[in-house]
């Protein structure tokens, strides 16, 4: 290999870390966006709640009652759970 093809090649391999960093760059930056939505947790929450009242408004009857039963003891457990870990957490004393 003389001068001229090591410069070219060292030339192309330049180009080829420009072109691959811009892109891996747009990629990393598509991805961040895209957890940030996921974890975006209010729109997930109204999103929940769009779906529970369409579940509850496609029941009636007997059906219905026993969901809103379910619904009701989930999040009973729910929130005796946080209360649990709270109470939990309080428990514990720091030295």
């Amino acid at each position: 290999m003389d001068a001229d093809e090591f410069y070219r090649r060292l030339q192309q391999n330049e180009e080829l870390k420009k072109i691959v960093g811009s892109s891996l760059k747009s990629h990393c930056q598509s991805l961040k966006e895209d957890i940030k939505n996921a974890s975006d947790f209010s729109s997930a929450q109204q999103v929940i709640a769009e779906v529970y009242i369409a579940l509850l408004s496609s029941f009636e009857g007997k059906a219905k009652e026993a969901l809103v039963q379910r619904l009701n003891e989930n999040a009973t457990m729910l929130t005796n759970a946080t209360e649990n870990r709270s109470a939990f957490l309080r428990s514990i004393k720091t030295k």
